[in-house]
């Protein structure tokens, strides 16, 4: 299909005459005609000396009677064929001139494609990763052409082409478009007695005829809906209702309709959705963006694990700061982007710290105590059936030349536990009777802190619980953190 969107006449209507086979201007050799609509015939064309496909336009002939018209016509296709060499999102157009016979027509890009129109029908509702990856698409190219002070006033499904598999969105239908330096009720041509569709059409439209970038905020407003629910917000049995629904009734909301929507979307979808013009937004981006950051999320729950997933939101929380940046000033968006931040992290945080099972203990010294009041370490097996986990025993004490308390101690039991509150390195040397495992050379126990030997022997059920001991086994949160990090 080319690059031009028109729809087919209705029965009863004249056809325009053919022209099959003639060349306009000594350039372009109409090969065969695409489809027909209220503004003109759409040629498959092809250039004459490269032979590349084009696709011609050709408008009745009623559309070259105004001079005027005709000029502002013109100047508004000269603005779209510059704009178009640098926006992806938009229709390239080549040309606009007078045939032989005094008839306009646009040389553009011819596209194969399938209008959006014809997806919604087919398939319904998309899906919200594809609707979102599509309107990002579609608010970029109508941001572009008001930039440049061109407002389309006839944006609907139809006007956007989807291109390949990765589903390349192109604006196009521009035959109505206004330039606003010209006026907002001055028309370029005479388009005011055709039909357009009631569906797409705003308030002020309908109402006063007022044509704004507010207005074509509004049709886009509609076009998203359709695509997130499968239905436009409107519907009657008449075009008469249509109109006045758009006027008086506010929509539906999208989660009535399909739970799954995020709630940002909806709220965006809705708000360029407002019968007054002014709280819609000031720019087409406005009601985008949230888009980015809840497509990234989409994507991150439908692939990879939990890893995956926050770091991708992470990457999403970070580009909607810069967005905010630009839309709000710096100190406005670093606050916005910490805030974001601190929500996102706090998930795997509150995962490390149910992860810990048992209060961490001082790691502060017992105070210095005389040689003959010190407490003995008693072994787990001869503890008496009421000791408490919280009362901590110590090691014997030793003189300043390194003796022992002449007081005696019981034998070392197979498996004891570290005295707790010293860092393993400060612990004084097992007693040979003491059995420790081996691990391999450069091995690193899982649980123990970077760069300290943990114990490796068996736990004692009645010893009180260390640091390396409280997750059951499994590995230090800390470690994951450090393991991310890394591999970031």
């Amino acid at each position: 299909m080319g690059g031009v969107g028109e729809t087919t006449l209705k029965r009863g209507e004249a056809s325009p005459e053919p022209l099959g086979g003639r060349v306009l201007k000594g350039r372009y050799r109409l090969v065969r005609k695409l489809a027909t609509g209220h503004l003109g015939v759409v040629y498959l064309a092809r250039e004459i000396g490269t032979e590349a496909r084009v696709a011609v336009k050709v408008l009745h002939a009623k559309y070259a009677q105004d001079d005027k018209g005709v000029k502002g016509f013109r100047r508004l296709m000269l603005a779209l064929a510059a704009l178009s060499k640098r926006q992806r999102h938009l229709v390239r157009v080549y040309e606009c001139d007078r045939a032989e016979d005094g008839r306009l027509f646009i040389a553009m890009e011819y596209l194969e494609c399938r209008p959006l129109g014809d997806l919604l029908r087919q398939g319904g509702p998309l899906e919200i990763t594809r609707a979102l990856h599509l309107a990002l698409q579609m608010a970029e190219g109508l941001s572009a052409v008001h930039g440049v002070g061109i407002v389309h006033t006839d944006v609907h499904p139809q006007n956007f082409l989807v291109l390949g598999e990765e589903e390349t969105v192109k604006l196009i239908g521009f035959e109505r478009a206004r330039l606003k330096s010209v006026g907002p009720m001055d028309p370029l041509l005479d388009t005011q007695g055709l039909p357009r569709a009631p569906e797409y059409l705003a308030p002020e439209q309908i109402e006063e005829g007022k044509i704004s970038p507010q207005t074509d905020i509004y049709a886009l407003g509609v076009v998203l809906y359709q695509m997130l629910t499968g239905v436009v917000p409107f519907r009657a049995a008449t075009p008469e209702a249509v109109r006045a629904l758009h006027r008086h009734t506010a929509p539906t909301p999208l989660k009535a309709l399909r739970p799954e929507i995020p709630v940002m979307v909806e709220a965006n979808v809705l708000q360029a959705l407002e019968k007054d013009p002014k709280w819609r937004g000031n720019t087409v981006k406005d009601v985008v963006s949230e888009f980015p950051h809840e497509l990234a999320v989409e994507r991150a729950r439908g692939k990879g694990g939990p890893i995956r997933g926050l770091r991708t939101a992470l990457q999403a929380g970070k580009d909607r700061a810069r967005s905010l940046g630009t839309r709000y000033g710096t100190a406005s968006w670093k606050l916005a982007g910490v805030t974001g931040l601190l929500i996102l992290l706090a998930v795997p945080l509150g995962w490390m710290a149910s992860a810990r099972q048992a209060p961490e203990v001082s790691s502060a010294p017992p105070p210095q105590q005389s040689l003959n009041t010190a407490p003995r370490f008693e072994p787990a097996s001869t503890r008496e059936p009421g000791w408490k986990a919280n009362e901590v025993p110590l090691l014997p004490s030793q003189d300043s030349q390194g003796r022992t308390s002449p007081e005696p101690s019981p034998p070392a039991p197979e498996s004891t536990a570290p005295e707790v509150g010293k860092p393993a390195e400060e612990l004084p040397p097992p007693a040979p009777t003491h059995r420790m495992a081996e691990s391999p050379p450069n091995a690193r126990p899982l649980g123990g802190p970077r760069g300290k030997v943990a114990d490796t022997r068996a736990p004692d059920t009645q010893a009180p619980k260390t640091k390396a001991d409280t997750h059951g086994g499994a590995p230090d949160p800390t470690e994951v953190i450090d393991w991310l990090l890394k591999h970031r």
